[in-house]
């Protein structure tokens, strides 16, 4: 196969008609394409009209000779490359110096045989073909090692998630020991106190009552794990259904009132009396543990004595629940920090909140499988307010209604941001 620049005519330049006819001939009778130029000028005009993939160059010619030929050549960018083969009468060393400094790649003395010609053509021509896939190669090369870098790039990415991954996953199994084993421990070390009796009926339902506490916070803490892997696994599909809004809100508020009234904190539902019979299209389990989430936050981050606010609106088709506490409030570069995974944000003012710090961060991965959003609005020292806001979900089956007027799923004061 010829190479791309044999494919390209050889021009040759002489200004003796017989060696342009001679030359010319011998070399089309070999399958090469010959263009003849009778004048360096004209050489010049022809290379630059169309470019030649070797050049014959005789040097003894008037006015330009072809040293001063080939100089010009050599000037052209897009000549600059193209091999130049000298033939002169000539012997001289100084000749055959100046052609090799001006570029040429051979240098033939007349008389010669059109066959030793011929061969120092195929010579050059292979050369060419050399060049050309070493370029090739090179180009390829330049693109692989490109493309390294890229993998290379993408595997430090790779690398630094993998130890992120891993940082996280011993963060995590390390709180979760507090987190599970702290309310098991209590609740095994009450229960045997009351397995051990003697004590008073009221000793008894008082270490009851905190046995349901810390169970409350285990279950709760639980069931925020298992959304935590259900969302990692990518298996949380919303299961839409007619949901019953002032039931929602208010079972997940009467699960909330022992840790509520623990602290001495009031919990306030701002919904409308239209509320009572609303029912909305969404997922009721998802937007429960949401707002179950969000409330249990706002306590935790509440002063004793203090109050927590719950309101439900109608934004046109979607629903808007706001959460208010009047707590410590969150700083404003850390606002967009506290929906990290395992993140827990501390103001300076307390640093006792303990948890898996999953709370805020399965709140927003949830609203963001639902299709809404959560906002925060908060001054350091003035409380925070968080707006879920839910979009209204097409129910196709209209008798499915989800309501919680049953003890359904049961709450207690997380120690978590």
């Amino acid at each position: 196969m010829d190479s791309p620049t044999e494919a390209r005519p050889i021009l040759l330049i002489d200004d003796v008609p017989e060696n342009l006819a001679f030359i010319s001939e011998g070399l089309k009778l070999r399958g090469y394409q010959v263009r003849v130029a009778s004048s360096g000028p004209e050489g010049l005009a022809a290379a630059q009209e169309t470019p030649p993939g070797l050049i014959l160059l005789d040097i003894t010619m008037p006015g330009m000779d072809g040293f001063e030929v080939c100089g010009l050549l050599k000037a052209i960018p897009n000549l600059a490359d193209v091999p130049v083969i000298f033939m002169s009468g000539r012997n001289e060393v100084v000749d055959k110096t100046q052609a090799f400094a001006l570029g040429g790649v051979d240098y033939l003395q007349r008389p010669f045989r059109l066959e030793e010609l011929a061969l120092r053509v195929k010579h050059q021509f292979g050369l060419a073909a050399l060049q050309a896939q070493l370029r090739d190669k090179n180009r390829s090369l330049g693109l692989a090692l490109e493309e390294a870098k890229i993998l290379n790039r993408e595997l430090v990415r790779i690398n630094e998630r993998l130890r992120i991954s891993e940082d996280l996953q011993g963060h995590f199994l390390a709180t979760m020991r507090g987190v599970i084993n702290n309310p098991l421990t209590a609740i095994i070390g009450l229960a045997d106190n009351i397995h051990q009796g003697g004590g008073s009926l009221d000793q008894a339902r008082s270490l009851a009552s905190l046995i349901s506490g810390e169970a409350f916070h285990l279950d709760f803490q639980i069931r925020n794990i298992f959304a935590a892997a259900d969302l990692e696994a990518g298996t949380c599909t919303p299961k839409v259904a007619h949901v019953d809004v002032g039931s929602i809100l208010a079972e997940i508020a009467g699960a909330f009132a022992r840790a509520a009234d623990s602290r001495s904190i009031r919990l306030v539902l701002m919904q409308g009396p239209e509320h009572g019979a609303l029912t909305f299209g969404t997922d009721a389990e998802m937007m429960r543990t949401v707002l179950a989430n969000l409330i249990a936050n706002a306590i935790t981050f509440s002063p004793a004595g203090g109050e927590v606010r719950i309101g439900a609106t109608l934004r046109g088709s979607a629903l808007a629940v706001e959460i208010q506490d009047g707590g410590i409030g969150i700083r404003a570069e850390d606002q967009a920090l506290i929906f990290d995974r395992f993140r827990t944000v501390e103001t300076g003012t307390t640093s006792d909140h303990q948890g898996p710090g999953l709370g805020l961060a399965i709140t927003r991965a949830l609203m963001d499988l639902l299709g809404g959003k959560i906002e925060v609005d908060s001054v350091l020292g003035q409380g925070a307010r968080f707006t879920c806001t839910f979009p209204e979900f097409n129910v196709m089956d209209e008798t499915s209604t989800s309501s919680f007027a049953g003890n359904l799923f049961i709450f207690d004061s997380p120690k978590e941001l």
